[in-house]
């Protein structure tokens, strides 16, 4: 005779998506934050493009997604760039020594929007010129 097998015990294997990876599910979990810098101001107004700062996990489908979402615009095109963190000199110690740093990472997103649509990110400092 041969042994009986028992089968009640059986192994599942699931695999894990991208976004379970990175921590970013659906595109939706993560806040976009405009850059208010005199640069991006000039290409908002002038380009029609919107710089938003974006976690280093965010793709450009991702904000493409929000932006659309949270805005109601089409968005044409999203270029990303990450920046590297500066190397600083923090602080001096009692010895006159200099602690070494480094800032944070972060990721950039050019957001191109369709023309005639615009985004109102810089609307409070526009009505303030106007008073």
């Amino acid at each position: 005779m041969s042994p009986v097998r028992n089968n009640s015990k059986k192994t599942v294997t699931t695999s894990v998506s991208k976004t379970q990876k990175t921590g970013v599910s659906n595109g939706m979990s993560f806040v976009l934050y405009p850059r208010a810098t005199e640069k991006a101001y000039a290409s908002a107004t002038n380009l029609n493009t919107y710089v938003f700062n974006v976690p280093l996990t965010a793709n450009k489908i991702e904000v493409k997604k929000l932006v659309e979402s949270q805005y109601s615009v089409t968005v044409e095109a999203v270029n990303m760039v990450r920046m590297t963190g500066k190397a600083v000199n923090r602080a001096v110690n009692n010895r006159g020594t200099r602690t070494r740093g480094k800032r944070n990472d972060f990721k950039k997103a050019y957001v191109v929007v369709a023309k005639g649509q615009t985004i109102p990110v810089f609307a409070t400092s526009e009505e303030g010129e106007d008073k």
